[in-house]
């Protein structure tokens, strides 16, 4: 039987120095090992989908694997549903936000494959 291709989408942050453990200015994909071995033991072959702002590629990575997986992390910029950020706002990513509702979007309805929301990605 062949295993499903997860895509599982990443986010983004901070590269950090190993040595000073200090920020350096230089962006890094990421994803939690425990998204891809939840993937890995449940029989599929997870696939890190980097944020990227083109809905047309976000489309291309959609298309190539069998269900996607929007993953946990920072929270959803309020201003894209029509509400206005409170105090309780944490860190937005509006690249991953692009990224993550094309994908959505597509998957829900341009293809029937699964599409499976964690914390944040319920939200997207």
């Amino acid at each position: 039987m062949k295993k499903p291709l997860i895509g599982i989408s990443g986010s983004m942050g901070q590269a950090i120095d190993s040595m000073t453990m200090e920020q350096i200015p230089r962006q890094q994909h990421r994803l939690n090992d425990s998204y891809v071995q939840a993937v890995l033991l449940s029989g599929g072959i997870p696939v890190i989908l980097p944020v990227c702002e083109d809905p047309e590629l976000m489309r291309a990575m959609a298309d190539r694997v069998d269900g996607v997986l929007l993953s946990g992390g920072d929270d959803l910029d309020p201003n894209l549903y029509g509400k206005r950020p409170t105090g309780k706002l944490g860190t937005v990513c509006p690249r991953r936000d692009t990224a993550e509702l094309a994908l959505a979007e597509y998957v829900l309805h341009h293809t029937d494959k699964p599409l499976l929301g964690i914390c944040r990605g319920v939200q997207v």
